[in-house]
């Protein structure tokens, strides 16, 4: 019986050694480069001295309204964002490696109507889709997606939210229209990844 349960302990350390060497530490991937999360690939983004900025290469939820009204903190995509997409990926790289940011709801015209937004899951502001916009770009995508940026104040215009086209341009659109949702997660540099294919020179 001992024999067996050495040869098991040896067969898992053998399958945790093999998985280890087939993945990179988090902080070595490159901005740009397309990292496996489960089933679903991520854009890295950016690495600071805190943790990793990444967002979805594709669109994890199709036809989303974005809430009621502009403001992005309990909006029904933030809710989609907690609800459908945080626990599967959480499931994956566990939930301790999610970490939480806050960022400020400026407007595309610079006025802050808004809470900041505090969370472990979130969209793009404006601000970070004209900075890494060479990273953000999909022409494989079918549809717009959402940005968590309100276009104005209501009392300049009440409606519209800012969002990307697959080719990388912004437009708005009201809030009560449908588009897809690219979630952005800031997650720990230390953890390990596989690599989803070979990284887009930029």
């Amino acid at each position: 019986m001992n024999k067996i349960l050495e040869k098991a302990k040896e067969l898992v350390a053998m399958l945790e050694q093999k998985e280890t060497a087939d993945k990179v530490e988090l902080s070595t991937v490159t901005p740009g480069c397309v990292i496996d999360l489960g089933e679903d690939e991520f854009v890295v983004l950016d690495h600071n001295e805190g943790g990793t900025l990444v967002i979805s290469k594709e669109l994890l939820e199709e036809d989303v309204k974005f809430g009621d009204n502009t403001d992005f903190n309990g909006s029904n995509v933030q809710k989609v964002l907690y609800d459908d997409i945080l626990p599967k990926i959480e499931e994956v790289i566990g939930a301790d490696n999610v970490l939480p940011q806050t960022v400020k709801l400026t407007t595309v015209d610079n006025q802050n109507v808004y809470e900041d937004v505090t969370g472990r899951i979130r969209l793009l502001t404006f601000d970070e889709a004209r900075k890494y916009n060479p990273l953000i770009v999909n022409k494989d995508l079918n549809d717009c997606w959402w940005l968590m940026t309100p276009w104005t104040s209501k009392d300049r215009w009440e409606y519209p939210v800012a969002v990307v086209s697959p080719v990388g341009d912004f437009s708005n659109l009201f809030y009560l229209s449908c588009n897809g949702v690219r979630p952005v997660l800031y997650l720990k540099s230390n953890i390990f990844v596989s690599l989803g294919g070979k990284c887009d020179e930029k």
